[in-house]
């Protein structure tokens, strides 16, 4: 079935510091208040390891993911409780999602992420905003992650013919962006995490 051509550009948009602002330092706050000294651990082991981009990659669920970081260091905390602490890390940007929304009305507009199973479901339920893009597209469903090519080439599979996308990420423009892309910051940039 051939694709209709459309010459108004999808528009993606990153979620994290886009979006949402998200820190990693109130992660860790949130963590070693369920049990002193459980943020430094947990906050490593999701953001600078390779386990950490195993579960933004799908390759490992959550429950795995817990186990293999917490066991080691010998973390009393329970799974739902990590749970819970993990995705209390958001922060909306009000006036870009509402910009997604007002895009969404007269455009094709995709979310495109770096975000984990344990993540993603409680987003889209949380910020209804999300849900305005006519493709929601985490890195945990596609198996791989921003800045891979092949992350763009498998939203291109899920969405008609565009001729131009913009991508309006925090990443670098170059780091990323397929040929044909214009790149933008957010019109609204995060402020520094309280």
């Amino acid at each position: 079935m051939a694709h209709p051509l459309s010459d108004k550009p999808l528009i993606v948009f990153d979620i994290g510091n886009v979006l949402l602002r998200f820190s990693q330092e109130r992660a860790g706050e949130n963590f070693d208040r369920i049990e002193p000294g459980a943020g430094p651990v947990l906050v490593r082991a999701l953001w600078e390891t390779r386990l950490g981009l195993d579960l933004e990659k799908g390759r490992v669920a959550g429950p795995e993911f817990f186990r293999r970081a917490a066991r080691p260091a010998g973390l009393a905390m329970g799974y739902a409780a990590f749970c819970a602490a993990f995705r209390d890390i958001f922060t909306p940007i009000p006036e870009n999602l509402r910009l997604l929304i007002r895009l969404s009305k007269t455009h094709s507009t995709a979310l495109l992420s770096n975000t984990s199973g344990i993540h993603w479901r409680y987003l889209l339920r949380t910020y209804p905003a999300l849900q305005s893009a006519r493709w929601p597209l985490a890195s945990h469903l596609l198996k791989c992650m921003k800045p891979n090519p092949r992350i763009f080439k498998l939203l291109s599979k899920k969405q008609v013919l565009i001729l131009r996308t913009w991508f309006t990420s925090m990443i670098a423009p170059n780091s990323f962006a397929p040929p044909n892309a214009w790149v933008s910051k957010p019109c609204a940039t995060p402020a520094a995490s309280p």
